[in-house]
């Protein structure tokens, strides 16, 4: 964490700064991306789950809880770091994108609302813990989507990168531009080279559609 500035001592970081809790990793001022790796302990083991919710106080707390909570019932796996991570996405940001490329194949403009991405990461060591690990992951997916369907604070979109393998986040982005997508691939890959070539991710199309 840093100040525009570049400078350490601002009042206004204090309460960051005496949060408890800061055994994993605490690192305050400018930094680079190749340092960054190194503030993170050494793990052999990575699940990533994401939702997307509206922003607002409220929301965020009880996701941030719900976070809490699934962490409690499942912290005695060993060396297990639960990192959450909330990415602002604002209707700024998505109207300046579509008004450079005229919309938005991910379903993004269908909503005037500020949204937040909301990126789970556990980091675990044994995979002895795996399927504890993904039951954490899915019980805290549940959790959440639970609480923002009962109060309509909840995005259907799922950013891919930080989708689970058993997540869904093409079908995300709303039927119409799903088969928007698959009819370019049908068109411009019909012979399905791409995804043949191209071990794992997320797929267009199943090995029955070439």
């Amino acid at each position: 964490m840093t100040a525009s500035d570049g400078k350490d001592g601002h009042a206004s970081l204090q309460n960051f700064v005496d949060l408890r809790n800061q055994s994993i990793a605490s690192t305050f001022g400018p930094t680079t991306f190749a340092e960054y790796p190194g503030a993170v302990p050494a793990v052999s083991r990575v699940l990533s789950a994401t939702v997307t919710i509206q922003a607002g106080g409220e929301a965020l707390e009880e996701v941030h809880r719900i976070t809490n909570s699934v962490y409690a019932d499942f912290r005695h796996v060993p060396d297990l770091i639960w990192d959450v991570q909330y990415e602002p996405l604002p209707k700024a940001y998505r109207d300046r994108g579509f008004a450079r490329s005229g919309g938005n194949v991910m379903g993004l403009n269908s909503t005037d609302d500020d949204l937040v991405i909301v990126f789970l990461m556990p980091l675990w060591k044994d995979e002895i813990y795996d399927d504890e690990v993904y039951r954490a992951v899915r019980t805290w997916l549940d959790g959440v989507d639970e609480y923002i369907n009962v109060h309509d604070v909840g995005y259907p979109f799922q950013y891919l990168n930080y989708a689970a393998p058993f997540q869904d986040p093409l079908a995300s982005y709303g039927v119409t531009n799903f088969r928007f997508l698959k009819d370019v691939a049908r068109k411009y890959d019909p012979d399905g080279f791409f995804p043949r070539a191209v071990s794992g991710g997320f797929r267009l199309r199943d090995e029955d559609d070439f």
